[in-house]
């Protein structure tokens, strides 16, 4: 579970499972484009209002935002890389989203206890977190294309085959994938386009 505060505009999935209703249920229903979501533990959401006012307010901004700009905004990441920004003297790990995959919240008003969650399959699909993507390196663009590309091309993917297609883009300890970049920002930037 990632230390989220309480006022940030992200919620951690691991907060949504249950012993009944586990968090990887609801991770690999995304991946697959389960056109049939689980729903979220109803005793989660009516043990913390806070989480629920936080899933609220989450889900008014992005529709607000798309309202605006015509531009969805609302993303689960997954998987995570796991890095130190030397530039920014830290001495903790932060964990950084590679991959950006297109989600929707169902979760209608007054029903503070009913929450599905899953793929906006009329969005382009799954994208490189636009902060690593600067940072790829030449030769691994294209590499990473193909990645992206064949994970489009599945009607559904599971996360043991996601990360085996991952791992043959990072083969070695010793491959750099990456370029060196500066320190990440603290909040995620929304992305300026739904395009790759």
């Amino acid at each position: 579970s990632l230390r989220i505060g309480t006022n940030a505009a992200r919620i951690d999935l691991a907060q949504l499972g249950s012993d009944a209703y586990p968090a990887e249920r609801l991770l690999e229903s995304i991946l697959s484009r389960d056109t049939k979501p689980p729903r979220v533990d109803p005793n989660v959401l009516a043990a913390d209002t806070l989480l629920q006012r936080r899933l609220r307010r989450l889900r008014n901004n992005c529709e607000n935002y798309q309202r605006d700009t015509g531009i969805s905004s609302l993303y689960l990441g997954f998987p995570f890389l796991v890095r130190r920004d030397r530039d920014a003297g830290q001495s903790t790990p932060r964990f950084v989203p590679l991959l950006l995959w297109p989600i929707k919240l169902h979760y209608p008003e007054g029903q503070n206890t009913s929450l599905r969650i899953s793929a906006d399959c009329e969005q382009d699909g799954v994208r490189l977190n636009p902060a690593l993507g600067v940072s790829l390196n030449q030769t691994r663009k294209q590499s990473f294309n193909q990645f992206l590309a064949e994970i489009q091309g599945r009607d559904s993917i599971a996360s043991p085959q996601l990360m085996e297609l991952l791992q043959a883009l990072f083969n070695t300890a010793h491959d750099q994938v990456f370029n060196e970049f500066g320190a990440l920002p603290s909040e995620p930037r929304l992305p300026t386009s739904i395009h790759s």
